[in-house]
C-alpha cells in the first residue's frame, strides 16, 4: 500500500475511493496490513508529538552533544507505544474498519439518464432518471445497508451472514432473496415493489404497527393511503 494514501488517511484527507482502496487492503490480509497502519500510525503520531524536535536535531551542528537522555526517554516512549500498539492490533483494525464503513458516499443521477452501479460488496444497481443512492464506501461486517430515493433496480449478492436493506422514506427492505425493482417518491408519496427473483420482506416504517409483507416472485407491493397492498 501506498504510504501517501496511509499518512493521507490517517489525516482525514483521502477520497471516498481511496477509502475504499484502504479497506480492501485491510480485509486482504489484516493480520500484516493492520500492524503495517499501526506502524505507519506510529510515525504519524510521532511527527505530530515531536516534529519540531527532530527538525531542530537535524540542523544542530556536528560539534554538539548529543543529548542522549532525550533520546533514550524518546526511544523507551516509542517501545511503549509500540507494545500497546501491537497489542491492540485486532481492536485497532476492528475500529479502522469501523471508520471506514462510517462514510458515505451518494450516486444522483440527472434527469433523463440511467445510471449502473456495482456496490462494494459487489451487488449491481441500475439507477433510473432523478434516482438517489447513499451507502457506505465499504459495507459493515454484519449489515449491507443503502437508502434509496427514486426508481432502481437491485441484484443483490448473496451473503447469508450479511444481510442486504434498502431503506426509503415509507419502508425498510430487506433482501432475502436477489433481483427487485423499487420506486420511492417522497414528494408524491408513492412507493412500489416488484420481486423478479428470491424474496424480500417490506416493512411499512409509516405504520406505527410495523406492517411486514413477504413477497414471493411476480408479486408487487403498492402504498397506498399509507398501507402497504400486494399485487
Amino acid at each position: 500500500m501506498n504510504q501517501e494514501i496511509l499518512y493521507r488517511y490517517l489525516k482525514g484527507d483521502t477520497t471516498p475511493q481511496e477509502d475504499l482502496q484502504v479497506a480492501e487492503w485491510l480485509e486482504a490480509d489484516p493480520v500484516a496490513n493492520q500492524k503495517e497502519l499501526d506502524i505507519v500510525r506510529f510515525v504519524f503520531e510521532g511527527m505530530e508529538l515531536y516534529g519540531n524536535d527532530a527538525r531542530a536535531g537535524a540542523l544542530r551542528t556536528r560539534g554538539i552533544v548529543i543529548p542522549w537522555r532525550k533520546v533514550w526517554i524518546f526511544a523507551m516512549r516509542a517501545a511503549a507505544v509500540l507494545l500497546l500498539v501491537f497489542a491492540g492490533g485486532y481492536v485497532a483494525h476492528q475500529r479502522t474498519y469501523e471508520a471506514i464503513s462510517d462514510r458515505l458516499t451518494a450516486v444522483h443521477v440527472p434527469n433523463g439518464q440511467r445510471i449502473e452501479i456495482t456496490l462494494p460488496d459487489g451487488s449491481r444497481v441500475w439507477l433510473n432518471s432523478g434516482a438517489r443512492i447513499e451507502y457506505p464506501v465499504v459495507f459493515k461486517k454484519n449489515l449491507r445497508s443503502v437508502k434509496l430515493s427514486g426508481e432502481a433496480l437491485f441484484d443483490v449478492r448473496h451473503d447469508a451472514e450479511c444481510p442486504f436493506e434498502v431503506e426509503t422514506f415509507a419502508t425498510k427492505i430487506n433482501v432475502l432473496g436477489t433481483k427487485f425493482n423499487v420506486i420511492a417518491d417522497e414528494t408524491y408519496g408513492r412507493f412500489s415493489a416488484a420481486l423478479l427473483q428470491g424474496r424480500i420482506k417490506v416493512t411499512n416504517l409509516l405504520d406505527p404497527r410495523r406492517q411486514e409483507i413477504v413477497m414471493k416472485p411476480d408479486d408487487i407491493v403498492n402504498l397506498s393511503n399509507g398501507r402497504l397492498f400486494v399485487e
